[in-house]
């Protein structure tokens, strides 16, 4: 399947399975990979994977990719944008804007150190 060229590029921050090393992180073959961040808000478990509430105090470890507009659409369609992920820019720790999935509510494990 060929891929349109796109000159738009967002950066996305992931903290779960699209990390590498994780099962999803093909999804992000045409991204570049711009280094460790970290976020606020709490990380809890879904059971076989994550989500954060960017509304909590806390901090969120995770990945800052450079991607384009098709790879950000082939990660909407695997976290479920937008009925059951929500996406929002945020601040890294480094004082970027970067895209975040989320979920503003409390279920399952509380992630303390925000380390997936």
């Amino acid at each position: 399947m060929s891929r349109v060229i796109d000159m738009k590029k967002y950066k996305l921050f992931v903290y779960g399975t699209l990390k590498k090393g994780f099962h999803n992180h093909d999804f992000l073959k045409y991204a570049s990979y711009l280094g460790e961040r970290t976020i606020k808000g709490k990380m809890y478990s879904y059971g076989a994977f994550p989500y954060v509430n960017i509304k909590q105090n806390g901090i969120i470890h995770g990945e800052l990719y450079s991607i384009d507009e098709n790879t950000l659409l082939d990660c909407d369609s695997l976290e479920g944008y937008p009925s059951f992920y929500s996406k929002k820019e945020v601040i890294t720790n480094k004082n970027e804007k970067v895209l975040v999935y989320y979920i503003n509510k409390e279920c399952n494990a509380l992630i303390k150190n925000g380390v997936w």
